[in-house]
């Protein structure tokens, strides 16, 4: 197996007690490089940065309007993992920023300053290929609803313009890169931390206008992760998409 290199890019030296025990948790599975570099400040270095591409994935952490990720998705084609930064309100707002990215445009985000989802992810993920499988896993109800429905087709379809084999069920998988639909606390009941998966949550469009209910994702979080916005389902085949051709490079 290659050894899969990690750039690990901050904002800020003021994050060392942050990306130090994230970089110590990547030995010696993953040969990493620490770059410090804003988005905001430093635009051109960053850019230069990532056109030099001596990296298989990226784990960019930020706080605040947390924009660092979502900039460096938008010019590398592999996996992008954004780690919040408890700056302020709890990370909240930077936890949001990451995650909450528009279709086509995929970055994973963690619970603030969780390195441990992040790493346990991508540890999972260069033990063995998925063979381009993913797993949606979800209750048989969230079929009967209209609007999930909809998501889960417009998933479908996703995966299938990217030849990725589709599946689902209601309990997760061991030979597939699993999509968990979370829409309350109960979902986690009978996951286990040995499945390797992306997390999403899903709300009807109500429910999804009220800024209140972005405080019951920020909890969910907590729990698990890695996760993908609201109802993005699209990204997170996506997001699989560039997992499993980092898996073509590694194993």
């Amino acid at each position: 197996m290659k050894q899969p290199r990690v750039l690990v890019l901050f904002g800020s030296k003021s994050d060392a007690g942050v990306y130090q025990p994230l970089m110590e948790s990547l030995s010696p599975e993953f040969k990493t490089d620490l770059a410090i570099i804003s988005a905001h400040r430093n635009y051109r270095e960053l850019e230069q940065r990532l056109n030099q591409r001596d990296f298989d994935m990226v784990l960019a952490g930020a706080g605040l309007s947390a924009h660092l990720p979502g900039v460096v998705a938008a010019q590398f084609d592999g996996p992008v993992i954004g780690i919040p930064v408890a700056s302020r309100l709890g990370g909240f707002d930077a936890f949001l920023s990451i995650s909450q990215m528009p279709k086509g445009v995929p970055v994973l985000a963690t619970f603030p300053e969780a390195n441990w989802q992040a790493v346990s992810f991508l540890k999972n993920c260069i033990k063995k290929s998925f063979d381009c499988k993913v797993n949606l896993v979800c209750k048989d109800l969230y079929w009967q609803y209209e609007y999930s429905r909809n998501f889960f087709v417009e998933a479908q379809s996703c995966a299938q313009e990217l030849k990725i084999t589709w599946n689902t069920a209601d309990a997760p998988r061991t030979d597939c890169l699993n999509l968990f639909v979370i829409t309350d606390q109960l979902d986690f009941k009978p996951l286990m931390p040995s499945f390797t998966a992306i997390y999403i949550p899903m709300m009807e469009p109500i429910k999804a206008k009220s800024h209140t209910r972005a405080l019951d994702i920020f909890e969910w979080a907590r729990i698990n992760g890695p996760w993908v916005g609201l109802n993005n389902f699209v990204n997170a085949v996506r997001m699989a998409d560039k997992i499993f051709k980092l898996q073509e490079v590694v194993l």
